[in-house]
């Protein structure tokens, strides 16, 4: 009797029991890993404009009062936006559709800067974006770029253009920006002078991937899952 009390316990080990538990926590643990993967931020699109937008889908348009004349264009690195002449302000646009079908909780990204030359209180930058409505105004900074909301400027005309590639830190779009096929995206430059040079350095939309694990993956985790299963029962016929 006394022996008995301390008797090392016996654990029975059962190959089937171990094999069954293995099996569904390996397929769970990939099931996890493919839901975790499709749940990943991800860039939907991205411009480093180091060639002219016109070639990458970008409409670009000027607008005038008069006959003055401007110049969208890549120097290589970054798109250039200039007024070429005549003695009224200039709007140079450029604007595309971005499809953000398989995604939400879609953010921008946008990085700009200028030619050190004097700018003016009514100079600005603008971002604007359409989800199906009309364009809506993201941001609009006026004289010196620094990439905030800031239509009133600066107060004082001459200051020096940012020469300094300066991020607007990401700003979150709306719900209708989500799974929308004909998401709209449009940036501006507003200027007065020929020696106002504006540079789009890069523009990326990002959004969180909808999307459920592609079917070839689901059917690979079946697969799996089946044939660690039919190994197991081979193993518990030869127990």
């Amino acid at each position: 009797m006394l022996g008995s009390r301390f008797q090392t316990p016996v654990h029975n080990f059962s190959p089937r029991s171990f094999g069954m538990k293995f099996t569904s926590f390996l397929v769970c643990s990939l099931l996890l890993v493919s839901l975790q993967n499709a749940s990943r931020a991800a860039v939907v699109f991205t411009d480093d404009f180091s060639s002219d937008p016109a070639t990458n889908g970008w409409t670009e348009l000027s607008s005038a009062a008069d006959t003055a004349t401007g110049l969208i264009e890549s120097d290589g690195s970054s798109a250039v936006l200039r007024k070429t002449g005549g003695s009224s302000r200039i709007t140079l646009t450029i604007s595309r559709t971005i499809s953000s079908v398989g995604f939400e909780d879609i953010l921008v990204d946008f990085t700009a800067f200028q030619s050190l030359t004097g700018y003016e209180n009514d100079d600005f930058i603008r971002i604007e974006y359409n989800s199906g409505s009309g364009f809506v105004t993201l941001l609009q900074d006026n004289e010196v770029w620094t990439g905030v909301n800031n239509i009133s400027g600066d107060g004082t005309s001459g200051n020096d253009g940012n020469v300094t590639p300066t991020s607007i830190s990401t700003i979150a779009l709306g719900a209708d920006a989500n799974e929308n096929v004909s998401l709209q995206f449009r940036l501006t430059a507003d200027l007065n002078a020929t020696t106002e040079d504006v540079f789009f350095d890069s523009f990326t939309v990002s959004g969180t991937a909808t999307a459920v694990p592609e079917p070839s993956s689901l059917a690979f985790l079946s697969i799996l899952g089946l044939g660690i299963a039919k190994t197991n029962f081979r193993v518990r016929r030869f127990i």
